[in-house]
């Protein structure tokens, strides 16, 4: 099976460590914008700090970043826009290499949000990245369940769990699931 190891998808999915992890965030951060409009007394408040986070991301203050993510989630703990906010920190974090603090970040992002499909693949991604199969295994099976069919992220989403399948040795499940990878889309087929 081939995998295009710089694959990117730009909707803040983590494909590869070091392609372009900062464009996820700077996407994600753009759209907490979009839905910090509707938070209520906070708003300018939350605006400030994700716009610093953004300004902070592009100069490549990473800790910076994630101190004004951290205020995002102080003045919104419970809702949706915590629930980006603490998916866009782990990413930060994921490119510092501080892998537990962001399985950390992306468990309670999906503690809140419970169907937040793309919290479930980046926590799965790292999993798999640490050779935690298994726990990859669940997640990225999460990620079948939750995310829309039509989600161009599906393929490699059973491709990454066929790997996984065969770091373990389950070889049928492995097959399955690139065989599942190649009908969605053709880049996965060997």
């Amino acid at each position: 099976m081939k995998i295009d190891r710089d694959l990117f998808i730009d909707q803040g999915y983590l494909v590869l460590r070091n392609v372009i992890p900062k464009k996820t965030v700077l996407f994600l951060l753009g759209l907490m914008i979009l839905v910090g409009l509707a938070c209520g007394d906070s708003t300018e408040k939350v605006n400030d700090y994700l716009s610093k986070a953004k300004l902070h991301l592009d100069n490549g203050e990473y800790q910076k970043a994630i101190e004004d993510l951290t205020a995002v989630i102080r003045l919104n703990t419970q809702d949706e826009l915590a629930a980006l906010a603490y998916s866009n920190r782990a990413t930060v974090y994921t490119m510092l290499n501080q892998d537990q603090k962001a399985i950390e970040d992306l468990t309670e992002a999906i503690r809140i949000d419970p169907k937040f499909a793309k919290a479930y693949y980046n926590r799965a991604y790292i999993y798999n990245e640490l050779g935690e199969y298994q726990k990859s295994i669940e997640d990225y099976t999460e990620v079948i369940a939750k995310a829309s069919p039509l989600d161009p992220i599906i393929g490699l989403v059973y491709a990454s769990r066929g790997l996984a399948y065969g770091e373990l040795g389950q070889k049928d499940k492995a097959d399955s699931d690139r065989q599942r990878a190649c009908e969605l889309d053709s880049k996965f087929c060997e």
